[in-house]
């Protein structure tokens, strides 16, 4: 019943529905639904339309902040970069049906 309460204009002709929140606390439920990836990460504070936004840097070399000696400090972050969401959506149902 959840998911025939989705949002017309953003759910188009997909069937499936998102988790939101409920995603978030499957994946520290049960991590391993998740394939991660220690990987340097910070939030950018800058002034703009990207303020807030989380940046991930999945580049295989330095940047040019890193060649200039300019870098900034970025703690490696354990990143999700895939889900099992089969696996996620199950645990979602059972616990919501109980």
């Amino acid at each position: 019943r959840l998911l025939a309460h989705r949002d017309p204009v953003t759910s188009e002709e997909d069937p499936a529905g998102g988790l939101g929140d409920a995603g978030a606390v499957c994946a520290v439920a049960d991590p391993a639904g998740l394939t991660t990836q220690r990987l340097p990460v910070e939030v950018n504070l800058a002034p703009g339309p990207a303020r807030g936004q989380t940046v991930v840097d999945r580049r295989p070399r330095p940047g040019e902040a890193e060649l200039h000696g300019e870098a900034r400090e970025q703690p490696l972050v354990d990143v999700a970069l895939d889900i099992d969401v089969e696996r996620y959506v199950k645990l979602y149902l059972a616990t919501v049906e109980g």
